[in-house]
């Protein structure tokens, strides 16, 4: 109840008249005999002792509080309380603690308590009756309880690693807070670490020009010798101002203690004359510029000789050219596994924070050992501290029942996987622009019959995959423009053949190919072990990266002919082009040997190379793109086939059922380990010993039984030379085209 100042001190006021009327609130002796303290009210007494006669601070108009007696029987409300004017508000103001469902932030474990409901009187004062104590919560003993947010075993407040920019520890009080650092590069010499030196930063300088020696601090905050380059070094350093350094001080030779060309010379007047191997205008020994790995130069005497050279990862700090660091190979993005955050050496040789990885970012490093990873370190929850599945069920991490819900996957295999009939799994990876995304999950497939779909984050489908093997594959080409992520959907078949209510385990492997500079094609570095492109006329395969070689697997029909073409700039490296044929030699076990039959390795932008298959049969080959040689640059490769447009009859030769025409059904390729030599293009047919379209067959070819419940079409013929004579076959007793002696 809300009163105002005025109504409560007129209230008092007439209170206060009441009381003097009736001796209830004024303590003097009424005489007569004086029976106060004897327990009982008596006639004049308002109360006596602990009898109240049914008064309350409420009733003597007060908001609250403890009415008491006083010694000689007199109603004692000094206990008693009268609101605020904001209490009762709704809003914690003036004097008050809380007020109604507003507790100014502040909860049981903030009152001392380790847990519970926290509520409000009418009083606007904190009810902590809802609160609870755990009484075995005691920081030090290694378990999370209570009002804990962590504890380590011990009641200390430790610091953060030696080399950690930043951590969090468990502080005294079992408190999470931000640890004191200790790094190279803050600027303090930490001696307990074994720095020598810190200087705030992690560059290794170099002497001033001119100093013989120097000491410097290096980038692991050690003291060392400062390099130099000074006049007499034998290194004429052009870049201050150097045109030569014989190693001496001598002042009448060639070269001047000042590291000047003296004596006539024509060096420098920038025409090449007698003896000269170059001349640029100058005689100061340039170097290459910074970011080349390589280059000539000519020096002071106008010779040309390999220049010195700077750029990144050369193990060397070029501050000048905006380095900040460089570790050489061990330039890295990433931090140490475990790490939350860390300074890395980048590659492009600047510091800056490094990718990281640890157990509790949502993110499965299967590479390191993580079998799970639901965002957290918490046990119980289906993923442990160390993000191990936990339990017994095999399950992954959930929830993960929806698009939103999807558990990150990055590249590698996982294991310990289970999905049941109406508990679907869904699986997110994201994919850089120009990535192709390949899942597989494979299963027992005795136990449930396990689908995938593969859709963009708006439920848009990209792929699917529903056969009966124990493995199913989803795979998508982000062609976004942008990084984009996919969900793969795992789900139970409770379709015609399903198994309603079945669940099964399961392992998942994720591969991203063209996301690390190199094409989505990879590994296809060596004979017969890249794509194959089935029945293809004209292929065109755009930025491809040739940082290793790359081949391409296609056939080609008898007397059918190829153009390939890579394009490319030359600037960026030469490319050299092949073309080998296949041959398969043995199909169990399988073998072959290959050949090159075509080579293109000009000077110029591009490399084409051309052939015509010229053998009786269809034949494999390899388009080889060669990469220049210590090095990568993007390319486009395309080939047309000519020659091959008619698909073959039956009789023809064949490798794929593909090439095979029918009138009737699909056409069928028989190869069966030689005994169709170069294949055999017929269909299945229905009418044993009949001819033609009314049998199953091409117009004129003849069904034939060939045992079981099988017929197939062969071509019929009245010669051997209607029937690739040359290849082993023959026209026999039922005139159709059949293998020789078969």
């Amino acid at each position: 109840m809300i009163r105002s100042l005025i109504s409560m001190a007129a209230l008092a006021s007439v209170l206060s008249l009441i009381g003097c009327a009736e001796g209830t609130i004024d303590d003097a002796d009424t005489g007569g005999g004086n029976t106060c303290g004897n327990g009982a009210i008596d006639t004049g007494e308002a109360c006596d002792g602990t009898l109240l006669g049914g008064a309350t601070c409420l009733a003597e108009g007060f908001d609250g509080g403890a009415l008491s007696c006083t010694a000689s029987c007199r109603l004692d409300t000094s206990q008693c309380t009268t609101m605020t004017e904001e209490c009762g508000d709704g809003v914690v103001n003036g004097t008050d603690a809380c007020d109604g469902g507003d507790l100014a932030g502040e909860t049981c474990e903030t009152q001392g308590f380790d847990g519970g409901t926290l509520a409000c009187f009418g009083t606007c004062t904190f009810n902590t009756s809802g609160c609870t104590t755990d009484v075995n919560s005691i920081c030090g003993d290694g378990t999370v309880e209570g009002v804990e947010e962590c504890d380590d075993n011990n009641d200390a407040t430790e610091v953060c690693d030696y080399g950690q920019t930043s951590c969090t520890v468990c502080a005294a009080g079992c408190v999470e807070e931000d640890g004191a650092t200790s790094f190279c590069g803050d600027d303090f010499t930490d001696t307990d670490a074994g720095e020598g030196c810190d200087d705030g930063n992690t560059v290794t300088e170099e002497c001033a020009y001119g100093e013989e020696s120097c000491t410097v601090c290096n980038d692991s905050c050690a003291e060392v010798a400062g390099a130099t380059s000074f006049c007499g070094d034998s290194v004429a350093d052009g870049f201050n101002g150097e045109e030569c350094d014989d190693g001496n001080d001598v002042d009448d030779d060639s070269c001047s203690n000042t590291c000047t060309v003296v004596g006539a010379t024509d060096c420098g007047n920038n025409t090449v004359d007698d003896g000269e191997d170059c001349d640029d205008g100058n005689r100061i020994t340039e170097e290459c510029a910074y970011g080349e790995t390589s280059c000539d130069v000519c020096d002071s005497t106008c010779s040309t000789i390999a220049g010195a050279t700077s750029f990144c990862g050369d193990e060397v700090i070029h501050v000048n050219n905006g380095e900040d660091c460089d570790l050489g190979t061990g330039n890295t993005n990433e931090c140490d596994y475990g790490v939350t955050t860390c300074t890395v050496c980048l590659p492009g040789c600047t510091e800056g924070p490094g990718s990281t990885s640890f157990c509790g970012d949502g993110s499965i490093d299967s590479a390191n050992g993580e079998a799970c990873d639901d965002t957290n370190t918490d046990p119980g929850d289906g993923c442990d501290a160390n993000c191990q599945i936990e339990g017994s069920t095999g399950d992954e991490v959930e929830p993960n029942n929806s698009i939103g819900e999807a558990q990150v996957l990055t590249e590698g295999d996982y294991t310990g996987f289970n999905v049941e009939d109406g508990d679907d799994d869904f699986l997110s990876t994201t994919v850089c622009d120009g990535g192709l995304l390949i899942v597989t999950v494979t299963f027992d497939e005795t136990a449930a019959d396990v689908d995938l779909r593969l859709s963009d984050t708006s439920n848009g489908e990209l792929d699917t995959s529903g056969t009966s093997g124990g493995t199913e594959t989803v795979s998508w080409l982000n062609e976004t423009g942008s990084e984009a992520a996919a969900v793969t959907q795992v789900f139970v078949y409770t379709g015609t053949g399903g198994t309603p209510g079945a669940d099964a385990d399961y392992d998942v492997s994720v591969e991203i190919r063209g996301c690390d500079g190199d094409d989505i094609f990879e590994d296809n570095d060596g004979v017969f072990d890249g794509p194959f492109f089935e029945g293809e006329q004209n292929v065109s395969i755009d930025n491809l990266v040739a940082a290793d070689d790359d081949y391409f697997t296609f056939l080609l029909c008898a007397g059918g002919s190829v153009s390939a073409t890579a394009s490319f700039a030359h600037s960026d490296g030469d490319i050299n082009l092949e073309l080998v044929e296949v041959t398969i030699t043995s199909t169990e076990p399988f073998t072959f040997t290959s050949a090159v039959v075509e080579t293109s390795t000009s000077m110029d932008d591009n490399e084409t190379v051309t052939h015509t298959n010229n053998s009786v049969g269809l034949a494999f080959y390899d388009v080889h793109v060669i990469a220049p040689a210590g090095g990568s640059a993007p390319y486009t490769l395309a080939w047309t086939l000519t020659g091959c447009d008619a698909a073959a009859e039956t009789g023809d030769s064949c490798l794929l059922d593909s090439e095979c025409i029918s009138d009737n059904a699909d056409g069928i390729c028989l190869e069966n380990d030689g005994l169709f030599p170069n294949g055999y293009c017929s269909q299945f047919c229905d009418t044993a010993g009949g001819t033609g379209v009314a049998a199953g067959c091409n117009a004129g070819d003849v069904c034939e039984f060939i045992g079981g419940t099988t017929n197939i079409c062969f071509k019929s013929c009245t010669a051997d030379t209607d029937c690739r004579d040359s290849e082993g076959y023959e026209c026999d007793q039922f005139d159709v085209c059949y293998p020789a002696a078969q």
